[in-house]
C-alpha cells in the first residue's frame, strides 16, 4: 500500500510570543510554552486532520500537559491527559493556568478512561521520561480505543535526544540512522493487528514526525491505563 510522505512547513504563531526554531532541549519552560508548543500545534491544526470535536491525547507529565492544553484551545476540541508519572498534580496546574481545565481531563495509572466517540485522537510521547517498552504500549492501549471510523495520529519527535543547548534543525529531512529510534515500523507492528491501518505519515521541518492510522475493524469500548 502506498503511504504519503509529505513535509509539512513548520507554523510560526505570532501568540504568546512564538519563537522560530530551531529548538534547544535547554530552553526554560517558559521558552518552550510560547516556542516550540505553540508551533508545533500550528502545525499539527495544519495539516487539515483537526476536525471539529476531535479529542486529543497526551501521554505523560509536565510538557504535554502544556502540549494538550495548547491543542485543545483549537476550535471545540477537548483534551485527555494519560499520566503515568506520577505528576497529576503538576499536570493540573498547568491546564488551570492555561484555562482550559473544564475541558481537559487527567487520567492517573489505574483509571479507566472511557473513550467518547470522536473522530481524532492524538498520542504524544516523550521516551525519554518513560521506558522504551512503556511507550509503546501506551500508544497501543489507546490505539486499542479508537472506535469504528475513529483515527490515531502518532507523534515522535527527536527533540529530547540531543543535549541540553543542542540545535535541532533538520532542514525538512529526517533525522540521521542513528537518531531513528521512532521508526515508524514499531507502531505499524504494535497497531496494525489492532485492526489499524496507515493512512499516512508527515515529517515537519523540525524533525517531528507524525503517523495517521485509521480504524478498519471493530473498536474497543475503553481502555484501563495500566499501573
Amino acid at each position: 500500500m502506498y503511504i504519503p510522505r509529505v513535509s509539512v512547513p513548520d507554523v510560526r504563531l505570532r501568540a504568546a510570543g512564538g519563537r522560530s526554531g530551531p529548538y534547544r532541549t535547554g530552553d526554560a519552560l517558559h521558552d518552550f510554552w510560547s516556542g516550540w508548543s505553540w508551533d508545533l500545534a500550528g502545525a499539527v491544526a495544519s495539516t487539515g486532520s483537526l476536525p471539529y470535536g476531535a479529542v486529543l491525547v497526551g501521554v505523560g507529565g509536565r510538557r504535554n500537559a502544556v502540549f494538550a492544553a495548547l491543542l485543545a484551545m483549537h476550535g471545540d476540541c477537548a483534551g485527555v491527559v494519560l499520566d503515568f508519572d506520577g505528576s497529576r498534580d503538576v499536570i493540573e496546574r498547568q491546564l488551570e493556568l492555561e484555562g482550559v481545565a473544564q475541558r481537559c481531563d487527567v487520567v492517573s495509572a489505574g483509571e479507566r478512561l472511557v473513550v467518547p466517540v470522536a473522530p481524532f485522537y492524538l498520542v504524544a510521547e516523550l521516551p525519554k521520561r518513560l521506558p522504551e517498552p512503556d511507550t509503546v504500549g501506551i500508544v497501543g492501549a489507546v490505539g486499542a480505543a479508537v472506535p469504528l471510523g475513529g483515527r490515531l495520529v502518532v507523534l515522535d519527535t527527536v527533540l529530547d535526544e540531543l543535549g541540553p543547548g543542542e540545535e535541532h534543525d533538520f532542514d525538512g529531512q529526517p533525522p540521521p540512522p542513528e537518531e531513528r529510534w521512532w521508526m515508524p515500523s514499531r507502531y505499524e507492528g504494535l497497531l496494525h493487528p489492532l485492526g489499524l491501518r496507515t493512512r499516512a505519515m508527515w515529517t515537519l521541518e523540525s524533525g517531528i514526525s507524525l503517523l495517521e492510522f485509521e480504524r478498519s475493524s471493530s473498536p474497543a469500548a475503553a481502555v484501563v491505563v495500566a499501573g
